[in-house]
C-alpha cells in the first residue's frame, strides 16, 4: 500500500489531512488520514484513520465488489510479533462469530518504507452488512463496563438516541424469574456463548471494561449481543499497571471467565443454562482451533497459520524494528515468534486441556462422535393463523451438553444453526421463522417464558404435512419427525389442465413472436370457490395469484397465466380469464413447473416433455390434461395428456370437439359466429371466427356458420370427444325464417364473395 501525505505529522492529529492511497493497482484521492486510539498515540509508530470519499470507496480484496467507507491502519509497534490482530480476529470468523477483517500490510509513505501496519476494517454498518447483521440494526461502541449510556458510542441509528440501550440495561438489572425471563427474551444466546468462548481461545484480557461492540437487530428479533473489538492486547500479552503495553511477561493462564464486572457478562455466568452453553462452546472452540497438546505438529491450527502469515510478511518485519525501533527483551522478531509459536501455545493448551477440563476443572470434555436429538412437537398451523409464530420443539435427551453449532435442518423446512448453538442438558430449543412473532404468541409456547428461541428458517411447515431431519456437521441424521396434516383446498382442487408451451407462429408481419401466446390453464375441480391467494409458481415460470386479476375460481372454471397479455388477446379475444401475465418462459424443450399454496407446501410437481406429442411443439396443438381427477402422479405421465382437439388450444373452456359453425365458443350458432368470423376474417389464427376449427378464418367458416346456423349443442354434445350428430339433427333448423334473413344481409355485404352453399339438413 503505497500513501500520499503532505505530512506524516499532518496525519497524527485529530484534525488530520488530506492525501492519497495505491493499493491493488487502485488510487484514490481525496482520502482523509487522522489519528486514530487512545493509549497508542503515545507510540512512536502511531495508528491512523483512514476515510474515502463517497464516490470512490476503497476495495480491500482484489477482483470483489465489496468497498469500505474507511478503515484503520493500526500500529503494532506494542506487538513485536505483528500478527496478533490478525491471528484474533481470524479466530473469531473460524468460530463463525461477526468479526472485522484484519490483516499484515506493507506501507510506503512519500517513496519511503513506512512499517507493516495492521489494516483492520472499521465498524460501521458496511461491517454489519459483511458479516450478515442488519446493517440498520443499531451499533455501539463501548467504553464502559455496560452499566451506563455514557461512553457508548452510537455508531448507527445515532437519529433515535440511545433510550434502547438504556431500557436493555434496566432490563439486565432484574433479578429471579423475571431477569431470567427477560435475558432468554433479549439476548442472542449462541451469538453471546460464541463471543465470551473465542475470548478465551485468543487468551484476551483487555475486553469488557471497553474494547467491544454492543449491537441490537433492531428491526428483526430485537435481540443484543456484543461483538469483538480491539484485540491486539491477545495470545499472551496483558496490560499491566506497571508496564502498560510494554510487559514482556507471559500470560498463558489467563481465566475462564473474563469480563467479569460487565453487566450482561455478570448476569450471564449467573444463569446456569448460559453457563453449559459457554462452556460447552468453549470445549468444541478448543477442540477444533488450539486443539490438545497431542495434535501433531503438521495438524496445528495455529501453527500453520503464524507459519503462512510470516512468509506474508517476510523481510519487512526487520525493516519495520529498524525504522521504529524496538522495546524490552527479545527484540527480534524471530524471537518473538519462537516465544508465540513454540512457548505461548504450548503452556495455554495445557492450561485449558489438563488444568481446566478433564475433571480437573468446568470445561467438559470432548463431545462425542455420535449424538442423538429429539424433535417433540411440531406447530404448523397457529391458533392466530400467522405462519410466523409456527415453531419446531427440538430436545435434548442426554444429561450432557450438545454443540450443535452448523447442524442442519432439512426437509420440508431449512435451517442451519448459528454458531454457539448449545443445548443444555435436558434442554429445550424452539425454532421459528420470526421469534419476534413467536414471542407474541397469546397462548404458550410464548415471550416471558424464558425460552431458548431461534429464529430464521427457511419456508413453511405446511398444514398439509411434512418431514423434518436434523443433520448434524457430518451429514448423520440425529432426529427425525414426520407430521400427518390435512391437504389445503388448492392441494385438493386446484389442477393445471392445458399447458401451450411452444405456440404456432404468427402471421408475416405481426409484432410479436411465438412464445409471446404461451399460456398455462387451471382449473378449480372442486365443488365450492377455491380461494387463490397466496398460489404461486415457484419453478418453470413465476407468478402469484395474490397480485393476480382473478383471487377466487368457482367450481369447475378455468383461470390462465400468460406470457405475453396483449399478444394473447390479439389471438384469442378478450373475454377470456386471464389472472395475469408471468415472468420467465415455458420452456420448447419441456421442463419442471412446480406450484405451491400458501403454506408453501407442493401444488403440483411435474416435468412435461416436448417428447410426449410432436403436434404440441409448435405445430398449433396444445397440451391437454386426459383426466383433471386422475391422481397427481399422471401429471408427470406421458399418458395423463393428450394434444388438444382445437388448433391453438381451447384456454380458458373445455378442450372439445366443438359446434361446427360455432365461431366464439359459446356452444350457439348464431348472429354473433357471423359476427366473429367476419371480424377475424383472413386471420391464420384459430380461436374467435374459426366456425371450422381448421386454424384458418375464412370463406369456408362463413359456409360453416350458414350451414349450422340455429343449432344450440347441449352439454352432452359440447363435453364429447366425437363430433356432433343425433343430438344437433335434434334441433336442425327450427329458426330458418332467422336464418334466411340473417343470411339475406350478409350475403349482400361487399366485404365477401363466395360460393352459395347449399343447405345441409344432415349432420356428420
Amino acid at each position: 500500500m503505497y500513501i500520499h501525505l503532505p505530512s506524516l505529522a499532518g496525519a497524527e492529529t485529530d484534525i488530520g489531512t488530506y492525501g492519497g492511497v495505491y493499493y491493488n493497482g487502485v488510487y484514490y484521492d481525496n482520502v482523509h488520514f487522522n489519528i486514530h486510539g487512545q493509549s497508542s498515540r503515545g507510540f512512536p509508530k502511531k495508528s491512523f484513520n483512514v476515510d474515502f470519499p463517497r464516490d470512490h470507496r476503497f476495495e480491500p480484496f482484489a477482483a470483489s465488489d465489496y468497498t469500505v467507507k474507511d478503515f484503520n491502519l493500526l500500529s503494532n509497534y506494542a506487538d513485536k510479533s505483528k500478527l496478533r490482530n490478525t491471528l484474533a480476529y481470524e479466530t473469531y470468523g473460524d468460530a463463525g462469530s461477526v468479526t472485522h477483517f484484519a490483516f499484515p500490510v506493507r506501507v510506503q509513505q512519500g517513496g519511503r518504507f513506512l512499517g507493516v501496519y495492521d489494516l483492520v476494517e472499521d465498524g460501521d454498518d458496511d461491517y454489519l452488512d459483511r458479516n450478515g447483521l442488519d446493517p440498520f440494526g443499531a451499533l455501539y461502541k463501548m467504553y464502559n463496563t455496560f452499566t451506563t449510556t455514557s461512553g457508548a458510542e452510537k455508531k448507527t441509528r445515532q437519529e433515535e438516541g440511545v433510550g434502547d440501550l438504556s431500557a436493555f440495561q434496566a432490563g439486565l438489572r432484574q433479578s429471579g424469574a423475571a431477569l431470567s425471563q427477560f435475558l432468554w427474551d433479549n439476548v442472542d444466546m449462541p451469538s453471546m456463548a460464541n463471543f465470551l468462548a473465542a475470548m478465551i481461545i485468543t487468551g484476551s484480557v483487555d475486553c469488557c471494561h471497553k474494547n467491544y461492540y454492543a449491537y441490537r437487530d433492531t428491526l428483526g428479533n430485537g435481540e443484543w449481543t456484543y461483538l469483538p473489538w480491539d484485540l491486539d492486547l491477545s495470545f499472551g500479552r496483558n496490560w499491566t499497571t506497571t508496564f502498560t503495553y510494554f510487559d514482556d511477561g507471559l500470560f498463558s493462564q489467563n481465566p475462564l471467565y473474563i469480563g467479569r464486572g460487565n453487566l450482561l457478562n455478570d448476569v450471564l455466568f449467573a444463569d446456569p443454562r448460559f453457563n453449559q452453553m459457554y462452556l460447552r462452546r468453549l470445549r468444541t472452540l478448543m477442540d477444533e482451533l488450539l486443539q490438545s497438546p497431542d495434535t501433531p505438529e503438521a495438524e496445528r491450527h495455529y501453527e500453520s497459520r503464524i507459519d503462512a502469515l510470516v512468509e506474508h510478511i517476510g523481510a519487512d518485519a526487520a525493516l519495520d524494528n529498524n525504522r521504529w525501533s524496538v522495546w524490552g527483551a527479545s527484540p527480534t522478531w524471530e524471537q518473538q515468534l519462537t516465544i508465540l509459536r513454540e512457548q505461548y501455545l504450548a503452556e495455554r493448551r495445557n492450561f485449558l486441556f489438563n488444568q481446566q477440563s478433564n475433571g480437573r476443572g468446568p470445561i467438559p470434555a470432548v463431545q462425542a462422535a455420535m449424538q442423538s436429538l429429539e424433535i417433540v412437537e411440531v406447530e404448523h398451523s397457529p391458533a392466530s393463523g400467522n405462519r410466523d409464530q409456527q415453531f419446531i420443539k427440538i430436545r435434548n435427551p442426554t444429561r450432557g451438553t450438545i454443540d450443535i453449532s452448523g447442524w442442519r435442518i432439512e426437509g420440508t423446512i431449512q435451517h442451519t444453526f448459528k454458531a454457539g448453538t448449545v443445548l443444555s442438558s435436558s434442554g429445550d430449543l424452539y425454532v421459528t421463522p420470526d421469534s419476534k412473532a413467536f414471542r407474541a404468541r397469546t397462548v404458550g409456547p410464548r415471550g416471558n417464558q424464558g425460552l431458548f428461541v431461534q429464529d430464521g428458517y427457511e419456508g413453511i411447515l405446511p398444514g398439509s404435512g411434512g418431514s423434518i431431519q436434523i443433520v448434524d456437521q457430518d451429514g448423520r441424521e440425529v432426529a427425525g419427525f414426520v407430521y400427518e396434516g390435512e391437504p389445503s383446498d388448492a392441494q385438493k382442487y386446484l389442477r393445471i389442465t392445458e399447458i401451450n408451451y411452444h405456440p404456432y407462429e404468427p402471421a408475416a408481419g405481426s409484432p410479436f413472436v411465438d412464445n409471446d401466446y404461451e399460456y398455462v390453464e387451471l382449473t378449480n375441480i372442486g365443488d365450492a370457490p377455491l380461494d387463490l391467494t397466496g398460489v404461486w409458481f415457484d419453478q418453470g415460470v413465476e407468478f402469484d395469484f395474490t397480485h393476480g386479476a382473478i383471487r377466487e375460481l368457482a367450481p369447475g372454471a378455468h383461470v390462465l397465466i400468460v406470457a405475453n397479455e396483449t399478444a394473447f388477446r390479439e389471438r384469442y379475444g378478450d373475454a377470456l380469464p386471464v389472472a395475469g401475465m408471468y415472468s420467465g418462459q415455458l420452456s420448447n424443450g419441456g421442463e419442471v413447473l412446480v406450484v405451491r399454496d400458501k403454506d408453501n407446501a407442493i401444488v403440483h410437481n411435474f416435468a412435461y416433455s416436448d417428447a410426449w406429442f410432436s403436434s404440441t411443439d409448435g405445430d398449433g396443438e396444445t397440451l391437454v390434461v386426459q383426466d383433471e381427477r386422475a391422481d397427481i402422479a399422471n401429471w408427470g405421465l406421458k399418458q395423463g395428456w393428450r394434444a388438444s382437439r382445437l388448433h391453438g388450444g381451447s384456454p380458458g373452456r373445455d378442450d372439445v370437439v366443438q359446434q361446427l359453425g360455432d365461431a366464439d365458443g359459446d356452444s350457439d350458432v348464431d348472429a354473433q359466429d357471423l359476427q366473429a368470423v367476419r371480424e377475424n376474417f383472413g386471420r391464420a389464427a384459430g380461436g374467435l371466427g374459426d366456425a371450422d376449427h381448421d386454424g384458418d378464418v375464412d370463406v369456408h367458416d362463413l359456409n360453416a356458420v350458414r350451414n349450422y346456423f340455429g343449432v344450440s349443442a347441449p352439454v352432452g354434445v359440447r363435453n364429447s370427444v366425437n363430433s356432433p350428430t343425433s343430438a344437433v339433427s335434434a334441433t336442425r333448423f327450427a329458426v330458418d325464417s332467422a336464418h334466411d334473413a340473417v343470411f339475406g344481409l350478409w350475403t349482400k355485404s361487399p366485404n365477401f364473395e363466395w360460393e352459395k352453399p347449399r343447405r345441409r339438413r344432415d349432420f356428420r
